[in-house]
Protein backbone atom coordinates (compact mmCIF):
# COMPACT_ATOMS: atom_id res chain seq x y z
CA UNK A 1 0.00 0.00 0.00
CA UNK A 2 1.40 3.39 -0.93
CA UNK A 3 2.15 6.18 1.48
CA UNK A 4 -0.77 8.28 0.29
CA UNK A 5 -3.29 5.60 1.17
CA UNK A 6 -1.52 4.98 4.48
CA UNK A 7 -2.09 8.63 5.45
CA UNK A 8 -5.76 8.32 4.57
CA UNK A 9 -5.87 5.13 6.64
CA UNK A 10 -4.75 7.20 9.62
CA UNK A 11 -7.22 10.04 9.08
CA UNK A 12 -10.31 8.04 8.09
CA UNK A 13 -10.71 6.21 11.44
CA UNK A 14 -10.37 9.57 13.19
CA UNK A 15 -13.09 10.97 10.93
CA UNK A 16 -15.40 8.04 11.70
CA UNK A 17 -14.74 8.44 15.42
CA UNK A 18 -15.42 12.18 15.14
CA UNK A 19 -18.71 11.47 13.39
CA UNK A 20 -19.81 9.07 16.11
CA UNK A 21 -18.78 11.29 19.04
CA UNK A 22 -20.10 14.61 17.77
CA UNK A 23 -23.37 13.23 16.37
CA UNK A 24 -24.04 11.36 19.63
CA UNK A 25 -23.42 14.43 21.79
CA UNK A 26 -25.63 16.64 19.62
CA UNK A 27 -28.33 13.99 19.54
CA UNK A 28 -28.44 13.88 23.35
CA UNK A 29 -28.47 17.67 23.53
CA UNK A 30 -31.34 17.89 21.04
CA UNK A 31 -33.38 15.35 22.99
CA UNK A 32 -32.94 16.82 26.46
CA UNK A 33 -31.89 20.46 26.12
CA UNK A 34 -33.56 21.84 23.00
CA UNK A 35 -36.65 24.01 23.20
CA UNK A 36 -38.58 22.95 20.11
CA UNK A 37 -40.74 26.08 20.05
CA UNK A 38 -37.92 28.64 20.07
CA UNK A 39 -35.25 26.53 18.35
CA UNK A 40 -32.65 27.35 21.03
CA UNK A 41 -30.97 25.17 23.66
CA UNK A 42 -31.95 25.84 27.27
CA UNK A 43 -28.79 24.18 28.58
CA UNK A 44 -25.75 24.83 26.39
CA UNK A 45 -22.96 22.86 28.04
CA UNK A 46 -23.44 19.64 26.09
CA UNK A 47 -24.14 21.31 22.74
CA UNK A 48 -21.12 23.60 23.21
CA UNK A 49 -18.88 20.59 23.82
CA UNK A 50 -20.25 18.94 20.69
CA UNK A 51 -19.74 22.14 18.69
CA UNK A 52 -16.16 22.69 19.88
CA UNK A 53 -15.26 19.08 19.17
CA UNK A 54 -16.73 19.35 15.66
CA UNK A 55 -14.72 22.50 14.92
CA UNK A 56 -11.58 20.89 16.36
CA UNK A 57 -11.93 17.78 14.21
CA UNK A 58 -12.58 19.88 11.09
CA UNK A 59 -9.39 21.87 11.77
CA UNK A 60 -7.52 18.59 12.19
CA UNK A 61 -8.79 17.36 8.82
CA UNK A 62 -7.53 20.57 7.21
CA UNK A 63 -3.98 19.39 7.98
CA UNK A 64 -4.39 16.39 5.67
CA UNK A 65 -3.10 18.12 2.49
CA UNK A 66 0.06 19.17 4.32
CA UNK A 67 1.05 15.64 5.39
CA UNK A 68 0.43 13.95 2.06
CA UNK A 69 2.83 13.73 -0.83
CA UNK A 70 2.24 15.99 -3.77
CA UNK A 71 2.56 15.32 -7.47
CA UNK A 72 1.34 11.73 -7.30
CA UNK A 73 -0.70 10.21 -10.12
CA UNK A 74 -3.66 8.66 -8.35
CA UNK A 75 -6.46 6.44 -9.55
CA UNK A 76 -9.67 6.29 -7.49
CA UNK A 77 -11.40 2.92 -7.64
CA UNK A 78 -14.96 4.27 -7.85
CA UNK A 79 -16.10 1.82 -10.56
CA UNK A 80 -17.47 -0.63 -8.02
CA UNK A 81 -20.90 -2.13 -7.21
CA UNK A 82 -20.39 -0.74 -3.71
CA UNK A 83 -21.10 2.72 -5.14
CA UNK A 84 -24.55 1.84 -6.50
CA UNK A 85 -26.44 1.78 -3.19
CA UNK A 86 -25.14 5.13 -1.82
CA UNK A 87 -25.64 6.74 -5.23
CA UNK A 88 -29.19 5.43 -5.47
CA UNK A 89 -30.04 6.60 -1.96
CA UNK A 90 -28.92 10.15 -2.67
CA UNK A 91 -30.81 10.23 -5.97
CA UNK A 92 -34.07 9.00 -4.38
CA UNK A 93 -33.83 11.40 -1.42
CA UNK A 94 -33.11 14.26 -3.82
CA UNK A 95 -36.31 13.43 -5.72
CA UNK A 96 -38.36 13.74 -2.53
CA UNK A 97 -36.60 16.93 -1.43
CA UNK A 98 -37.05 18.58 -4.84
CA UNK A 99 -40.77 17.80 -5.03
CA UNK A 100 -41.21 18.92 -1.41
CA UNK A 101 -39.63 22.27 -2.29
CA UNK A 102 -41.92 22.74 -5.29
CA UNK A 103 -45.05 21.71 -3.37
CA UNK A 104 -44.23 23.86 -0.33
CA UNK A 105 -43.52 26.85 -2.53
CA UNK A 106 -46.84 26.43 -4.34
CA UNK A 107 -48.69 26.04 -1.03
CA UNK A 108 -47.16 29.17 0.50
CA UNK A 109 -47.50 31.30 -2.63
CA UNK A 110 -46.22 34.85 -2.49
CA UNK A 111 -43.16 36.41 -4.04
CA UNK A 112 -40.69 36.18 -1.17
CA UNK A 113 -37.03 35.35 -1.77
CA UNK A 114 -37.38 31.98 -0.03
CA UNK A 115 -40.38 31.03 -2.22
CA UNK A 116 -38.52 31.97 -5.39
CA UNK A 117 -35.46 30.05 -4.25
CA UNK A 118 -37.62 27.04 -3.41
CA UNK A 119 -38.89 26.89 -7.00
CA UNK A 120 -35.40 27.28 -8.45
CA UNK A 121 -34.03 24.66 -6.05
CA UNK A 122 -36.82 22.23 -6.85
CA UNK A 123 -36.07 22.39 -10.57
CA UNK A 124 -32.30 22.40 -10.05
CA UNK A 125 -32.57 19.42 -7.71
CA UNK A 126 -34.42 17.40 -10.34
CA UNK A 127 -31.69 18.22 -12.85
CA UNK A 128 -28.99 17.30 -10.31
CA UNK A 129 -30.41 13.78 -10.07
CA UNK A 130 -28.80 13.21 -13.46
CA UNK A 131 -25.36 13.47 -11.85
CA UNK A 132 -25.98 10.49 -9.58
CA UNK A 133 -27.62 8.50 -12.37
CA UNK A 134 -24.59 9.10 -14.60
CA UNK A 135 -22.31 8.15 -11.72
CA UNK A 136 -23.87 4.70 -11.77
CA UNK A 137 -23.63 4.20 -15.53
CA UNK A 138 -20.51 6.17 -16.56
CA UNK A 139 -17.52 4.92 -14.60
CA UNK A 140 -14.67 6.31 -16.73
CA UNK A 141 -13.25 9.62 -15.43
CA UNK A 142 -13.38 11.68 -18.65
CA UNK A 143 -17.03 12.73 -18.90
CA UNK A 144 -17.97 16.30 -19.68
CA UNK A 145 -21.69 15.45 -19.47
CA UNK A 146 -21.32 14.12 -15.93
CA UNK A 147 -19.24 17.17 -15.03
CA UNK A 148 -22.03 19.48 -16.25
CA UNK A 149 -24.57 17.71 -14.04
CA UNK A 150 -22.01 17.83 -11.22
CA UNK A 151 -21.90 21.63 -11.47
CA UNK A 152 -25.70 21.63 -11.16
CA UNK A 153 -25.35 19.59 -7.96
CA UNK A 154 -22.82 22.05 -6.54
CA UNK A 155 -25.12 24.96 -7.40
CA UNK A 156 -28.07 23.19 -5.77
CA UNK A 157 -26.20 22.62 -2.51
CA UNK A 158 -24.85 26.19 -2.36
CA UNK A 159 -28.23 27.73 -3.17
CA UNK A 160 -29.93 25.56 -0.57
CA UNK A 161 -27.67 27.10 2.08
CA UNK A 162 -28.87 30.52 0.87
CA UNK A 163 -32.47 29.27 0.97
CA UNK A 164 -32.03 28.30 4.62
CA UNK A 165 -30.66 31.76 5.36
CA UNK A 166 -33.75 33.52 3.92
CA UNK A 167 -36.24 31.01 5.29
CA UNK A 168 -38.31 32.46 8.13
CA UNK A 169 -39.43 29.15 9.62
CA UNK A 170 -36.57 29.39 12.13
CA UNK A 171 -34.73 32.39 13.64
CA UNK A 172 -31.82 33.72 11.61
CA UNK A 173 -29.20 32.67 14.17
CA UNK A 174 -30.85 29.44 15.27
CA UNK A 175 -28.07 26.90 15.98
CA UNK A 176 -29.76 24.12 14.02
CA UNK A 177 -30.13 26.33 10.95
CA UNK A 178 -26.43 27.27 11.08
CA UNK A 179 -25.42 23.60 11.33
CA UNK A 180 -27.57 22.71 8.32
CA UNK A 181 -26.13 25.60 6.31
CA UNK A 182 -22.56 24.49 7.03
CA UNK A 183 -23.42 20.91 6.07
CA UNK A 184 -24.74 22.05 2.68
CA UNK A 185 -21.85 24.44 2.02
CA UNK A 186 -19.15 21.88 2.80
CA UNK A 187 -21.01 19.27 0.77
CA UNK A 188 -20.97 21.73 -2.14
CA UNK A 189 -17.18 21.98 -1.79
CA UNK A 190 -16.84 18.21 -1.74
CA UNK A 191 -18.98 17.77 -4.86
CA UNK A 192 -16.98 20.51 -6.55
CA UNK A 193 -13.84 18.39 -6.17
CA UNK A 194 -15.87 15.32 -7.08
CA UNK A 195 -16.80 17.08 -10.34
CA UNK A 196 -13.14 17.80 -11.07
CA UNK A 197 -12.60 14.04 -11.31
CA UNK A 198 -14.96 13.95 -14.29
CA UNK A 199 -12.77 16.58 -15.96
CA UNK A 200 -9.55 14.63 -15.21
CA UNK A 201 -8.40 17.42 -12.91
CA UNK A 202 -8.82 15.77 -9.55
CA UNK A 203 -7.06 17.21 -6.50
CA UNK A 204 -7.04 14.15 -4.32
CA UNK A 205 -5.76 15.57 -1.06
CA UNK A 206 -8.36 18.37 -1.05
CA UNK A 207 -11.00 15.89 -2.19
CA UNK A 208 -10.33 13.72 0.86
CA UNK A 209 -10.03 16.73 3.16
CA UNK A 210 -13.38 18.26 2.30
CA UNK A 211 -14.88 14.78 2.17
CA UNK A 212 -14.00 14.16 5.82
CA UNK A 213 -15.25 17.60 6.86
CA UNK A 214 -18.46 17.31 4.85
CA UNK A 215 -19.17 13.80 6.16
CA UNK A 216 -18.68 14.99 9.76
CA UNK A 217 -20.98 17.98 9.33
CA UNK A 218 -23.63 16.01 7.42
CA UNK A 219 -23.78 13.39 10.17
CA UNK A 220 -23.71 16.12 12.84
CA UNK A 221 -26.69 17.76 11.15
CA UNK A 222 -28.84 14.86 9.95
CA UNK A 223 -28.54 12.06 12.51
CA UNK A 224 -29.75 14.11 15.53
CA UNK A 225 -32.51 15.63 13.38
CA UNK A 226 -33.82 12.24 12.29
CA UNK A 227 -33.59 10.70 15.77
CA UNK A 228 -35.36 13.70 17.29
CA UNK A 229 -38.10 13.38 14.67
CA UNK A 230 -38.51 9.65 15.37
CA UNK A 231 -38.39 9.92 19.19
CA UNK A 232 -40.05 13.27 19.85
CA UNK A 233 -41.99 13.81 16.65
CA UNK A 234 -40.42 17.26 16.23
CA UNK A 235 -38.63 18.53 13.15
CA UNK A 236 -35.58 20.60 14.07
CA UNK A 237 -34.45 21.14 10.48
CA UNK A 238 -36.33 22.82 7.65
CA UNK A 239 -38.02 19.54 6.75
CA UNK A 240 -37.61 15.83 7.29
CA UNK A 241 -36.84 15.47 3.58
CA UNK A 242 -33.90 17.81 4.05
CA UNK A 243 -32.59 15.67 6.91
CA UNK A 244 -33.00 12.52 4.82
CA UNK A 245 -31.08 14.08 1.96
CA UNK A 246 -28.22 15.22 4.20
CA UNK A 247 -28.10 11.75 5.76
CA UNK A 248 -27.87 10.05 2.35
CA UNK A 249 -25.22 12.60 1.33
CA UNK A 250 -23.30 11.57 4.45
CA UNK A 251 -23.54 7.90 3.37
CA UNK A 252 -22.44 8.77 -0.16
CA UNK A 253 -19.45 10.86 0.95
CA UNK A 254 -18.37 8.27 3.53
CA UNK A 255 -18.54 5.50 0.94
CA UNK A 256 -16.40 7.63 -1.38
CA UNK A 257 -13.81 8.07 1.35
CA UNK A 258 -13.73 4.35 2.07
CA UNK A 259 -13.34 3.55 -1.62
CA UNK A 260 -10.61 6.18 -1.78
CA UNK A 261 -8.44 3.78 0.17
CA UNK A 262 -8.09 2.04 -3.19
CA UNK A 263 -6.10 4.94 -4.59
CA UNK A 264 -3.39 3.54 -6.81
CA UNK A 265 -0.30 5.51 -7.76
CA UNK A 266 1.59 2.67 -9.45
CA UNK A 267 0.02 3.28 -12.84
CA UNK A 268 -0.87 6.31 -14.85
CA UNK A 269 -4.34 7.77 -14.52
CA UNK A 270 -6.69 6.53 -17.24
CA UNK A 271 -7.58 10.00 -18.43
CA UNK A 272 -3.91 11.00 -18.47
CA UNK A 273 -3.21 7.99 -20.69
CA UNK A 274 -6.00 9.01 -23.07
CA UNK A 275 -4.76 12.58 -23.15
CA UNK A 276 -1.20 11.42 -23.78
CA UNK A 277 -2.35 9.19 -26.66
CA UNK A 278 -4.31 12.08 -28.15
CA UNK A 279 -1.31 14.40 -27.85
CA UNK A 280 0.98 11.84 -29.50
CA UNK A 281 -1.48 11.30 -32.34
CA UNK A 282 -1.83 15.02 -32.83
CA UNK A 283 1.94 15.44 -32.82
CA UNK A 284 2.24 12.77 -35.52
CA UNK A 285 -0.30 14.62 -37.64
CA UNK A 286 1.59 17.88 -37.14
CA UNK A 287 4.91 16.24 -38.06
CA UNK A 288 3.36 14.66 -41.15
CA UNK A 289 1.83 17.95 -42.26
CA UNK A 290 5.09 19.72 -41.61
CA UNK A 291 6.94 17.16 -43.75
CA UNK A 292 4.44 17.61 -46.58
CA UNK A 293 4.70 21.40 -46.38
CA UNK A 294 8.48 21.23 -46.32
CA UNK A 295 8.57 18.95 -49.37
CA UNK A 296 6.15 21.22 -51.23
CA UNK A 297 8.27 24.23 -50.33
CA UNK A 298 11.43 22.60 -51.61
CA UNK A 299 9.70 21.60 -54.84
CA UNK A 300 8.37 25.11 -55.30
CA UNK A 301 11.80 26.56 -54.57
CA UNK A 302 13.40 24.25 -57.12
CA UNK A 303 10.80 25.16 -59.70
CA UNK A 304 11.30 28.85 -59.05
CA UNK A 305 15.06 28.43 -59.37
CA UNK A 306 14.65 26.63 -62.72
CA UNK A 307 12.23 29.27 -63.95
CA UNK A 308 14.61 31.99 -62.89
CA UNK A 309 17.50 30.44 -64.83
CA UNK A 310 15.30 29.98 -67.88
CA UNK A 311 14.12 33.57 -67.61
CA UNK A 312 17.70 34.87 -67.34
CA UNK A 313 18.68 32.91 -70.44
CA UNK A 314 15.75 34.34 -72.39
CA UNK A 315 16.58 37.89 -71.32
CA UNK A 316 20.23 37.38 -72.21
CA UNK A 317 19.32 36.12 -75.66
CA UNK A 318 17.05 39.11 -76.28
CA UNK A 319 19.52 41.81 -75.29
CA UNK A 320 22.77 40.22 -76.57
CA UNK A 321 24.37 41.78 -79.74
CA UNK A 322 26.35 39.63 -82.16
CA UNK A 323 30.09 40.46 -82.43
CA UNK A 324 29.94 40.94 -86.21
CA UNK A 325 27.52 43.81 -85.75
CA UNK A 326 30.21 46.21 -84.46
CA UNK A 327 33.75 45.07 -85.48
CA UNK A 328 34.66 48.45 -87.00
CA UNK A 329 33.79 50.33 -83.86
CA UNK A 330 35.97 47.99 -81.89
CA UNK A 331 38.87 48.52 -84.34
CA UNK A 332 38.42 52.29 -84.22
CA UNK A 333 38.55 52.27 -80.47
CA UNK A 334 41.74 50.28 -80.66
CA UNK A 335 43.36 52.82 -82.97
CA UNK A 336 42.44 55.72 -80.75
CA UNK A 337 43.92 53.93 -77.82
CA UNK A 338 47.17 53.28 -79.67
CA UNK A 339 47.45 56.97 -80.81
CA UNK A 340 46.87 58.11 -77.32
CA UNK A 341 49.64 55.95 -76.05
Amino acid sequence: MNSKANKLKLYLPIALAAIFITATLRCIACLINLNYKTGYFEEKILINIAGYLTVGFCILFLTYPFVTERGKKLVAQFASPQAYVPTGLVAVSLVFLSFNLLISSAAKGGSSISSALAVVLGLLGLVSIGYFVLNAFITSPPSSIRAAFGICTVAFLALYAAFLYFDTAAPLNAPNKIVDQMAFLLSALFFLYETRISLCRGKWSLYSTFGMIAATLCAYSSIPSLITYIVKGNTISNSVYESLFIFTAFIFITSRLIMSLGYNEDREHECVTLMRAHIEKRQEEIDENESVRKQAYLEMLGKLSADEEEFEEEIYEEISIPEEAYPEELEGESDITENYD
